[in-house]
């Protein structure tokens, strides 16, 4: 599953699981510095996550 440039409704989905757990795995995220969310440039109203370095260097290589 691909995190960055996903919304936390986007990542809830694609496992199954709620967003509001999705949400909550995102904040644990963000507090490891693996992940920040910021404001999406083609919709305001959406935020998106993105992986920090920090995150993208603990991520698997895309296939």
């Amino acid at each position: 599953m691909g995190l960055d440039r996903a919304s936390v409704s986007e990542v809830g989905r694609r496992p199954g699981v709620s967003e509001q757990a999705a949400g909550k795995t995102v904040d644990r995220l963000e507090e490891l510095g693996y992940a920040e969310r910021a404001g999406d440039p083609a919709d305001a109203r959406r935020k998106v996550i993105r992986l920090t370095p920090t995150g993208s260097a603990h991520s698997p290589a895309p296939h």
